[in-house]
Formats: C-alpha cells, sequence, structure tokens
C-alpha cells in the first residue's frame, strides 16, 4: 500500500532539514538540474536518506540494489502499482518527486521535467511552502482549498476540506496523496475554482500567478496577462464563503500594489495583511520563466520581447513574492490593512502569524475604557515610545502602532 513509502521516509529522517543540509541548498526547493553534478558529490555520502533525495529530488536512476536500500519491496511494489518507476539503461528512475512537509509527504510531477506539458501537476515550489509554514493553524471546522494541484493544503489544514482543481490529474495526486498519508475527511473534485459552494472557517489558495503572454499553456502557472487572473476572481468570492472571522491565506508572486487591488475587489469589512518576502526585476522574472518553458536558443530573445510588450500593456513593472492574509470581520470592527517585510520562512510559523492577524484585528476593534497597557516583554522596562514612559503614552496611534508589532499586550490576552 501506498502509506507504506511514507513510513519508509519518516524512518529515513527525510524531512526538509535534513535535505538542505544534504543539498546545501536553502530552502532546498531552490536546487537547479543543472547543480547536478555538486549535488551528486554530495547526497552520495549519506546513505539511503541520500539515495532518497537521489531517486526522488534530483531523478537520478538508482540500481535495484540501491533502491532496496531506501525502500522496502512492499513500497517499490506500490509505487510500481502507481506508474511512478522507469526502468532505463542506468537503472530505476522515478517519474515524479517527493516531498516532506510539516510532517506529511506529497508526491507531484517532477520539478525537473525537460518538456513541461499542460496538465502537468505543479511541484511544491517555494510559494507552496510558504503556504505551509504562515497559514495560521488553529480548529478550524471546514476548510477550502483552491487549485490544490497536489493536495497539500487541504491536507493540512487539520479538518474537513474540500480541494478543486481544474485539472483532472492533480485530483488524482490528491487523492493520492490523501491515501499516502492516512488522512480522511479530505474530498477532492474537479471544477473552476469559483464553482465551489459553501460556507468555510478556512480558504487557502496558490493560484498559478505568472504573467502571460497568449499562447502559454501550462496550467499550473499561467495567470493570464495580469497574472491575476484567477486571484482576482476567488477574491471577490470570498464573501461567499467565508464566515464571519474566517480567514483566506494565498502565497502568490504578484505585480506591486497586491494589497491595494484586493481591498478594491473585497470592498469593506476585511482585515488585509502582506508578508512581502522579495522583488524580482522584470528582466530577470521573464527570462526564468522563458527558460522553463524550454524556449529554443534561437527563440529567446523573440519570446522576451513578446513578454515584456505584455508586462508593458498590462502596467508590470516588478514581482513581488508574497504571502497574503483576508480577515473575514466582525461588526464593529474597522477595516485594517497591513503590510510586513520577513525572510522566507524556514519553517512552521503559523501560530506566530496567527498571534500577528488577532493583535492586528484586536487593536481596530473597540477599545475598552479601563484598558491599561503593559508591555509584552516585561524583562525591558526603559521601553519607551519616543523617550515617553509606555504608561503615559495617550496618542491611541501610538499605542495601536506598538500593539500591531506585537511589543505590548492587548485586553483579550490573559
Amino acid at each position: 500500500m501506498i502509506e507504506s513509502v511514507a513510513a519508509r521516509m519518516a524512518k529515513l529522517g527525510y524531512v526538509e532539514s535534513a535535505l538542505e543540509d544534504i543539498l546545501q541548498v536553502r530552502p532546498f526547493t531552490f536546487r537547479r538540474s543543472i547543480h547536478q553534478p555538486a549535488y551528486r558529490r554530495r547526497w552520495r555520502k549519506h546513505g539511503p536518506l541520500g539515495l532518497a533525495v537521489a531517486f526522488f529530488l534530483l531523478q537520478e536512476s538508482l540500481s535495484l540494489e540501491e533502491l532496496r536500500q531506501l525502500l522496502d519491496d512492499e513500497s517499490i511494489a506500490a509505487l510500481h502499482m502507481q506508474g511512478f518507476l522507469e526502468p532505463n539503461r542506468l537503472g530505476i528512475r522515478s517519474k515524479v518527486d517527493l516531498y516532506p512537509c510539516m510532517g506529511a509527504y506529497f508526491f507531484t510531477d517532477s520539478a525537473f521535467e525537460l518538456q513541461p506539458w499542460p496538465e502537468q501537476v505543479y511541484w511544491l515550489g517555494g510559494d507552496s511552502y510558504t503556504l505551509a509554514y504562515c497559514t495560521p493553524r488553529r480548529a478550524y471546522s471546514k476548510a477550502l482549498d483552491l487549485c490544490s494541484g497536489s493536495g497539500i493544503h487541504a491536507l493540512l489544514a487539520g479538518c474537513p476540506a474540500l480541494g478543486m482543481d481544474i485539472n483532472a490529474r492533480a485530483i488524482e495526486f490528491g487523492r493520492l496523496n490523501a491515501a499516502l498519508n492516512g488522512i480522511s475527511g479530505v474530498e477532492f473534485a474537479q471544477g473552476d475554482c469559483c464553482e465551489a459552494a459553501g460556507r468555510y472557517d478556512l480558504v487557502t489558495l496558490n493560484p498559478p500567478f505568472v504573467p502571460t503572454p497568449e499562447g502559454v499553456a501550462e496550467l499550473y502557472r499561467t495567470g493570464g496577462g495580469s497574472g491575476e487572473g484567477v486571484t482576482e476572481r476567488v477574491v471577490r468570492k470570498l464573501a461567499d464563503w467565508l464566515r464571519p472571522g474566517g480567514l483566506f491565506s494565498m502565497a502568490t508572486e504578484a505585480p506591486d500594489g497586491a494589497l491595494q487591488r484586493m481591498r478594491s475587489w473585497l470592498g469593506p469589512g476585511w482585515g488585509l495583511a502582506e508578508l512581502k518576502k522579495f522583488e524580482f526585476p522584470i528582466e530577470d522574472y521573464i527570462f526564468s520563466n522563458i527558460l522553463s518553458s524550454a524556449t529554443p536558443p534561437d527563440q529567446q530573445e523573440a519570446e522576451y520581447d513578446r513578454w515584456l510588450d505584455s508586462y508593458e500593456a498590462f502596467g508590470i513593472q516588478k514581482m513581488v513574492s508574497a504571502q497574503y492574509f483576508a480577515v473575514r470581520l466582525a461588526a464593529g470592527c474597522a477595516d485594517w490593512q497591513c503590510s510586513r517585510e520577513i525572510p522566507h520562512p524556514s519553517g512552521p510559523q503559523g501560530e506566530h502569524w496567527g498571534k500577528w492577524l488577532e493583535a492586528l484585528n484586536t487593536w481596530n476593534s473597540p477599545w475598552p475604557e479601563d484598558f491599561v497597557p503593559r508591555l509584552r516583554e516585561p524583562e525591558r522596562p526603559g521601553f519607551s515610545e519616543q523617550g515617553k514612559p509606555l504608561g503615559q503614552i495617550e496618542d491611541r496611534e501610538s499605542l495601536k502602532a506598538l500593539g500591531e508589532q506585537m511589543l505590548i499586550t492587548h485586553w483579550n490576552e490573559k
């Protein structure tokens, strides 16, 4: 059975930090196929775990004897039954990638596939891990994951969930990964993401986001000319899906100014937050996507001009990689909006960002008359705002700014 593969990988210690140590790439999703010779020298020093990295992340062919060092016969048979193994003159190659994330495992199509095709299911990239690591994990009663791909975010929701994707192959991966991890209560349905019905506490989205001229067909990445064709449609539907207090969590790359566009699509009644990771120069961004489409060298200049013309037509001057949140506000809470810069997350941070969103929401709600602010870190008794002791700050905007940075506690905290 397929879950035997997950059990074997867990026993080997096939987790994010171990893969980064072996590849010497942080995050390991930034690995590149052209660096295979360097990776090969590294993984060979790490026994069965190194073989697992080579087989499932680098598309290296292994002999049957090597494969049996990392997988038992039951696991090998399960992969064979799925059609995931490809014999060749060098041995046996995995036709899929296997990614660890937060104690679970996910099969996807390979990131090192030389010829992308329209139905290819997106592997786990930096945006996939950003969404997994930054989404607050609390007791949700029901979740909706849109553009679900491998099913990772529906399966990590920790509650009954629905994963939707327009790609039938993605639905197959979602169901397979549910079985791989022994997770029940998660359903997957093929269809347009905006056809989803019902009310939810959590909606997650890792959309196709690359601004793309006409004629580029990869479903997993093409976001139309603006890059936000799917994103805008989903955001405009959030009021139909999210209950008051519900959370929308999205990792994407978008033209600069995404938070303001989200506000215009949603209207009043929402708290919005942005965690900006980094920006891309347009030239680098276009060339990286042209190369990933395997454009022949003699056509790259013409293709670059075509992409650049499209970007200029949509007013795209730079792209931003970020995590976004939208909170459906309860009555009496003022709309709020906040942006912060963060490094690429290297592990689960959902608890921290959940407390941050709670602080933003609370500090924009009506304040109790008897509220007295106190420091979150009492070991810093000399802390003051602009040289004034905390207890003497009467300006509400100053207190609010400190509260939104989680430097002082709010009235709902114990």
